[in-house]
Order: C-alpha cells, then sequence, then structure tokens
C-alpha cells in the first residue's frame, strides 16, 4: 500500500456573518500527492482531539478540494482517508485565519 505523502494546503478562514455564529470557521484545502496530483474523493474528517469522536466530515471533489463549514476554534485531528494509501493524520487548531502546511 503507498505512503499517503500528502502536501496538503488547508487554510482556515473567517466566516462573515450572514446569520452564522461568528466564532466558526470554514478548514478548506487541496488534498494531493507527493508529485502534486490532485486525490479526488478523498474523505477529509475531523475529529475531537479528546476522545476521537467525529466533528465534521466532507469528500474532496475531483479536484481534490474540499470544504467543512463550521468548524468551532479548538485542537483537532485532521484525518485524510484515500483508496490505496494509509490514512493520514495531523493535528491541528483551528483560531483565526491560519495556514496549515
Amino acid at each position: 500500500m503507498k505512503k499517503l505523502a500528502l502536501f496538503l494546503c488547508v487554510s482556515i478562514s473567517f466566516i462573515g456573518s450572514f446569520g452564522q455564529n461568528l466564532n466558526s470557521y470554514t478548514l478548506q484545502g487541496s488534498v494531493v500527492d507527493s508529485v502534486n496530483v490532485p486525490l479526488p474523493y478523498t474523505t477529509v474528517v475531523i475529529l475531537s482531539n479528546k476522545d476521537s469522536s467525529l466533528i465534521n466530515y466532507a469528500v474532496s471533489d475531483g479536484m481534490g478540494d474540499f470544504e467543512i463549514k463550521n468548524v468551532k476554534p479548538n485542537s483537532y485531528i485532521l484525518q485524510l482517508s484515500f483508496m490505496g494509501y494509509r490514512t493520514f493524520s495531523k493535528q491541528i487548531k483551528v483560531e483565526g485565519a491560519t495556514e496549515i502546511i
């Protein structure tokens, strides 16, 4: 099985009001492999850092792009799964406009 060597560019950006909770963020990014080829339909999961329970998830589109809305400021485990690759996990902290590589 291939190692999921991801160059994951994830940026967390502030969600404007529009009736949304002002203390929530949108997690956006692109999933690519080690040679920068997009990985379409990758499962992207946010898990609780405390007990690994599911917080939210998305599936990347045909170009490997994904978006998860209404993410509260906190520490999480970001987990990516793609068939034929090992699952990739990384601890992230959602707070303000941040870029996570």
